[in-house]
C-alpha cells in the first residue's frame, strides 16, 4: 500500500486570475484527475499516490538544478498513472515522456495534461508526451513491432 509521508506547504506561493473562469487561483496549482477509490491492479495508475505527491514536492524544490535551461532535460516516467510528476517537471522546465500501461490509464493521462496545458495562471512551459509502455513486453519485441 501507499506510506504516509508528511508533507510541508510551501512558502513559495503566488496568485493569479485565470482567465477561463476569472478565479483567483495558487500559480502552481495544477487540476488532476484521479480517483479516490479501491481499483484492479491494472487500473491502480488512476489513484494519486502519496509517493507521487512526495517526488513532487522534491522535482520543485530542486527544479533549478534539474531543469536549469527550459527544454535541456528529458525525463520518463515509468509507471506514471495520473502524471502528477510529469506534469510538475514540465512544469518546471523538463521535456517530459509519460507512460504507463493501461488505455484507461493512458487517458487519464492525457486528459490531465491537457486541462494542465489550459491552465492560464500556470502556463505551460515544457513539454509532456504521452506513451504506451508495457514492461511486461520484452524491449526487443517494441523495436520490431513497427
Amino acid at each position: 500500500g501507499d506510506s504516509i509521508v508528511p508533507r510541508r506547504r510551501s512558502r513559495e506561493v503566488g496568485y493569479a486570475r485565470d482567465e477561463h473562469d476569472n478565479e483567483t487561483r495558487p500559480m502552481h496549482e495544477l487540476d488532476v484527475s484521479h480517483t479516490t477509490v479501491a481499483t484492479p491492479v491494472e487500473l491502480v495508475g488512476l489513484q494519486l499516490w502519496r509517493g507521487a505527491m512526495l517526488a513532487c514536492d522534491v522535482l520543485w524544490a530542486h527544479k533549478a538544478e534539474l531543469f536549469c535551461t527550459p527544454g535541456s532535460h528529458v525525463a520518463l516516467e515509468v509507471g506514471a498513472g495520473c502524471g502528477l510528476p510529469a506534469l510538475v517537471s514540465a512544469r518546471a522546465g523538463g521535456r517530459v515522456f509519460l507512460t504507463d500501461a493501461s488505455d484507461d490509464v493512458l487517458e487519464n493521462a492525457q486528459a490531465n495534461v491537457a486541462r494542465s496545458a489550459t491552465t492560464a495562471c500556470f502556463p505551460e512551459v515544457g513539454e509532456v508526451s504521452v506513451r504506451r509502455l508495457d514492461w511486461g513486453i520484452p524491449w526487443h519485441a517494441l523495436c520490431t513491432s513497427g
